[in-house]
Parts: C-alpha cells; sequence; structure tokens
C-alpha cells in the first residue's frame, strides 16, 4: 500500500485503527521524500530518520495507550518554512534567518498539534499528495470546517476544547441591510445566545467580518469592518467582558459560496466567530 497516496485524514483513520503503524508512515514519508527532492528541490528541512523514527515509535506507544486520540494522530505533516515551530530551525527561506530557531510555535502549528491530541468535528476534506516545506508530503488541509453555534455549544456541554474552531453563520443568522453595518433584530436572538456562551466560559473570539464582491475592494474592506464592529459592540452590551472579544475584517476576499448568484452572495455576505482560546 501506498500510504502517502492517502489523504490526511484517510491515514490517519489506518493509524487510529492499528492496520498502519506510525513508524510505517514516517518511513514511507522519509522514502517519498527522498525519491523527489532531487528533482523538484522544496524542501528547506528535513529532520534526521534517527530523530523521526524515534518520535514515531513514541506517538506509537501514547495512541496504543489512548493518550492521543485525534484524527491526524501519528500523520506526518509538513509544515511551511515560514511558520514557526519551536525549538526547530525555521528560515523562510532566507540566508538571513539561516541560524533562527524560534522560542514559540505559530497558532497555526499549535491548532494543528490540538487536532493530533483530542478528537475533533472534522469534515472530512480529501487532499492530493504533493509535496510541501519540510517533513511530508500532504498538502495544508483544514482540519476543521465551520460548525454552527449549536454544535460548538453541544461540544462545550460535552467537555471538548474547541479554541481554534470557526463559528459560522452560514450568511444567515446575523444579517445586515443591503451596504448596511447596522444589524437585523431577527440576529438577536443568536448573538444573545453566542453572548451567553462567551460570559459563561473562559473562551475569547474573534468575529470576522465578510462581504460578497459587489462593492470595490476598499469599500467591501470598510463594510466588514463596520460589521464586525458592530457585532463587537452588541456582544459588549449584552455583558461579554471586552477583553474577550476582537475583530478582523476581509472585504470579499474569503468567499465560501459563488458570487454569480444571489443566494452564493448571500452566504458571503456573513459574520464568523473565530475561538481564539
Amino acid at each position: 500500500m501506498n500510504l502517502m497516496s492517502l489523504t490526511a485524514v484517510e491515514l490517519g483513520k489506518k493509524i487510529k485503527s492499528g492496520e498502519v503503524k506510525v513508524v510505517d508512515a514516517v518511513q514511507d514519508a522519509l522514502y517519498k521524500i527522498e525519491a523527489v527532492e532531487k528533482d523538484i528541490n522544496s524542501y528547506v528541512t528535513v529532520y534526521e530518520k534517527e530523530r523521526v523514527l524515534k518520535n514515531a515509535e513514541e506517538i506509537q506507544e501514547k495512541i496504543d495507550a489512548g493518550e492521543l486520540t485525534g484524527p491526524l494522530a501519528g500523520v506526518p505533516v509538513a509544515i511551511k518554512d515560514n511558520m514557526c515551530t519551536k525549538g526547530n530551525l525555521t528560515t523562510c527561506s532566507s540566508k538571513i534567518l539561516g541560524n533562527f530557531y524560534p522560542i514559540y510555535s505559530a497558532e497555526a502549528v499549535v491548532n494543528l498539534e490540538k487536532v493530533v491530541r483530542t478528537d475533533t468535528v472534522v469534515k472530512e476534506t480529501l487532499v492530493r499528495d504533493t509535496v510541501m516545506k519540510e517533513t511530508v508530503v500532504h498538502d495544508t488541509v483544514r482540519i476543521e470546517t465551520p460548525v454552527t453555534l449549536q454544535e460548538a455549544n453541544q461540544l462545550i456541554g460535552e467537555g471538548k476544547d474547541i479554541s481554534g474552531m470557526t463559528i459560522s453563520t452560514f450568511g444567515k443568522a446575523v444579517t445586515f441591510d443591503l451596504d448596511k453595518s447596522v444589524i437585523k433584530p431577527q440576529s438577536y436572538q443568536y448573538l444573545d445566545t453566542l453572548a451567553a456562551m462567551l460570559i459563561s466560559t473562559n473562551m475569547h473570539c474573534e468575529v470576522r467580518g465578510h462581504t460578497d464582491n459587489s462593492g470595490t475592494n476598499w469599500h467591501n474592506a470598510r463594510l466588514s469592518k463596520d460589521r464586525a464592529v458592530a457585532v463587537v459592540q452588541y456582544l459588549k452590551r449584552k455583558g461579554v467582558n471586552p477583553a474577550k472579544l476582537t475583530y478582523s475584517s476581509y472585504g470579499s476576499t474569503r468567499p465560501v459560496a459563488t458570487n454569480d448568484t444571489e443566494e452564493g452572495r448571500s452566504q458571503n455576505r456573513r459574520v464568523e466567530f473565530v475561538i481564539t482560546k
């Protein structure tokens, strides 16, 4: 079996079931890297074989003991060399950073580690086999697709850590008039539920505003910011600690549907909530 022809999620399932050992997955990845690297010269750093095989054995022991239960436990991954990985050479392909060993890991790396450690709501996003920077041959995969507020509350009730998850309104729960940043009254109940969740937990939230592509880039960026700010202000009025809230705006740069139809544009005019911690 060519393990590197599997998606990250598929390989994780085989490791979890015991069909594949972590050492076998790592060896397959290293073999693939060795086979293609001389032609494509894609990797900045490949960890020493002895080191990664030793890590693989330790990870396998933790999986067998039930200490690692996440969907990507044991799956070799590639990290782009512009993302800090604590204690490991990270150069951004620059000679200036040729000896840089960061003292922290990037948020994306931290979130990936969380998926390895614990079970998470996973929408299986199949990814093609492709070579990236550093240690293996799976393309970057977005493990967690947006969840609803109801799903987030259910996970919290089950004692799950939802840090890093995106709670999406899918363009419906929090709505605005066309080209306006005033929240419609039918959105209040949803936002009240979100406020109650933030008040009753220690979670922090980043509010992200998005638009369709109807206006200019500048206009959409300003409108998405105004909408995100409006939501933040509403949550503050409902008693959420301001220190728990931040916001960002993306204009029309991150559509979740086509902008060629009204239905698609309505889905892109949305607010999302990212649980930052």
